[in-house]
C-alpha cells in the first residue's frame, strides 16, 4: 500500500541514458570494487552501517514477528491485513510529509522522533500482553511503527545522498548491501529465537545506531566547519 501511494505521488524519474544496454546496467566488477573500496576508505560510511542494518532489521521484525506473535496469535489471521494496511498508509503519508518538513527544520529532529518511537515501542512489546479487547492498540502501534519507519527509510537514504554526493553510486550500493544484510540476518534467526530475544537484538541495534548516527552528525559538522574556515582563510 505504501509503495503504491508513493509511486503515484512522486514525480516521474527520467534516466539520462535510457538507451544503454541491459548489460551496462548490471552490477559490474568495477562497481563491486568501488563499493568495498568506499567502505574501507570512509570512516563515515562505517559509522552509517549500524543504522543501515537497523533499517533492514526493523522491517523484518515488524513483518515477521509483530504480524505472527502479536496480531495473528491474538486477533486472528483475518485481521492481519487490516492492521498492516494501517501501517502502510501511515508510513506512506509520513514519508511524504516528513520529506517536505525536513526542508524547514532539518533531519535531526525526525531521526530523534524515529529513535524514540521505535525504542519506546520495543519496550512496550517486551512488557505488553496483548488481548482481544485491545484491537485499537494494534492499529496504534502499527501506525507508530510506520511513522518511525518512514523516517528511517527516507532520511537515511537522503543522508547518504547528502554526505556522499560525489560517490553516490558506491555509497548507495553500500546502503542496499547493509540493509539487505539486516533483512537476511533477521529472517535467518527468525525461527530459532523467541520474540523477546529478537526484540533485545533490535533494541541493541537501535542503541548502536543512535550513537553512530550522532557521531556521523558531529564528523560531518566538523568537516563542513573546517572547509568553511579554509575558504575564509583563502579569501
Amino acid at each position: 500500500m505504501a509503495a503504491i501511494i508513493i509511486s503515484l505521488l512522486l514525480d516521474p524519474i527520467t534516466l539520462d541514458n535510457e538507451n544503454k544496454s541491459g548489460q551496462d546496467r548490471k552490477l559490474s566488477p568495477k562497481l563491486l570494487v568501488a563499493t568495498f573500496k568506499h567502505l574501507l576508505s570512509s570512516p563515515v560510511q562505517v559509522l552509517l552501517i549500524p543504522i543501515t542494518l537497523y533499517s533492514g532489521i526493523e522491517q523484518a521484525l515488524l513483518q515477521g514477528d509483530f504480524t505472527k506473535s502479536y496480531i495473528t496469535c491474538t486477533l486472528g489471521i483475518w485481521n492481519l491485513g487490516y492492521v498492516m494496511i494501517c501501517y502502510g498508509v501511515v508510513d506512506a503519508i509520513c514519508s511524504l510529509l516528513f520529506g517536505r518538513l525536513v526542508q524547514y527544520i532539518g533531519h535531526i529532529p525526525f531521526f530523534v522522533l524515529a529513535f524514540i518511537t521505535h525504542g519506546a515501542l520495543q519496550v512496550v512489546f517486551l512488557l505488553w500482553t496483548p488481548t482481544k479487547g485491545q484491537e485499537v492498540l494494534f492499529y496504534v502501534f502499527a501506525g507508530l511503527w510506520g511513522m518511525g519507519d518512514a523516517v528511517i527509510q527516507t532520511q537515511v537514504n537522503a543522508l547518504y545522498g547528502n554526505i556522499f554526493s560525489n560517490k553516490a553510486e558506491a555509497a548507495f550500493a553500500n546502503y542496499r548491501l547493509w540493509e539487505s544484510v539486516g533483512f537476511m540476518v533477521t529472517y535467518a534467526y527468525n525461527d530459532y529465537l523467541c520474540t523477546y530475544t529478537k526484540l533485545y537484538i533490535a533494541m541493541a541495534s537501535l542503541g548502536l545506531s543512535v550513537v553512530c548516527y550522532f557521531a556521523v552528525e558531529i564528523v560531518t559538522w566538523r568537516t563542513k566547519r573546517n572547509t568553511a574556515s579554509q575558504m575564509d582563510g583563502s579569501t
